[in-house]
């Protein structure tokens, strides 16, 4: 009894690193929560999901599609979306997108300047345009980046991870063998 006793525990102890392990890797890739631009168009919602949230020039931005049902809220059908970035009529993107089958519809992308562009979609059903919409976005100039100062994420994420190989030592060399009985 008390050998499983101590086998939960260290179970349990896994498990608890396992889950910080797990959040310091979100905390060091996530980009925050996902912001979208939406706009009713007749029946359906275009909703065009972005991350990072504040849009920058010269980093790589990552767009996702979804046509949604305004009344059922569930995702329409489509083959493929036409998408057309500009700034002051010279286009940054022109391009279809064919409808991913195994996950989003995405675009990554890196606007070369800052200012106001105009992102417009047009959602297609084989050669049927199911709807259209146009936004504005606004693209941030980047700072630049400080060499004096290491990200804290970095650091926490370096520290999460020598804790759990700690642990995964110390769980793996204080295994007892049992003795066996040769009598």
């Amino acid at each position: 009894m008390v050998q499983l006793f101590g086998m939960l525990k260290k179970i349990f102890l896994v498990f608890i690193l396992l889950i910080c392990f797990i959040f310091s890797v979100t905390i060091t890739s996530s980009h925050g929560t996902e912001a979208s631009l939406e706009k009713e168009v007749g029946k359906y919602i275009v909703d065009i999901g972005y991350k990072p949230e504040e849009i920058k020039e010269k980093e790589t931005e990552v767009f996702d599609f979804n046509l949604i049902d305004k009344t059922s809220k569930e995702e329409i059908v489509f083959t493929k979306v036409w998408v057309r970035i500009s700034n002051n009529n010279e286009s940054a993107f022109a391009g279809g997108l064919a409808k991913s089958s195994l996950a989003k519809t995405t675009l990554s992308l890196q606007f070369p300047e800052s200012g106001e562009y105009e992102f417009s979609v047009r959602f297609q059903n084989e050669e049927e345009t199911l709807a259209e919409a146009s936004f504005p976005i606004s693209v941030e100039k980047t700072e630049p980046i400080k060499k004096t100062s290491e990200s804290p994420k970095l650091v926490l994420s370096a520290i999460a991870g020598a804790l759990l190989a700690s642990a995964i030592v110390y769980i793996i060399t204080t295994r007892r063998i049992k003795p066996t009985n040769t009598k």
